[in-house]
């Protein structure tokens, strides 16, 4: 399995609503939870250009959204 990939996907039909807690609720929901390290997967995402942070007032943590190279991925 591909925790990148799936992680990507949440990230997209979510873009820009979510933050680590709500993606590790959303794979959790999808039978994925605590399968593997998702703060160090959106580090590897955000590295790669994938995804990146926004910041939003009433959020106290970043929310992420999908990059064009992201969504490039995904095809």
């Amino acid at each position: 399995m591909n925790y990148k990939i799936e992680t990507l996907n949440l990230i997209l039909l979510n873009d820009g609503k979510w933050s680590w807690y709500q993606l590790e609720r959303g794979l959790t929901a999808k039978g994925l939870g605590g399968q593997f390290d998702t703060s160090k997967v959106i580090k590897d995402l955000l590295a790669e250009e994938l995804i990146k942070e926004i910041y939003n007032e009433k959020s106290l943590h970043p929310l992420y959204v999908i990059t064009e190279k992201g969504k490039d991925s995904l095809l």
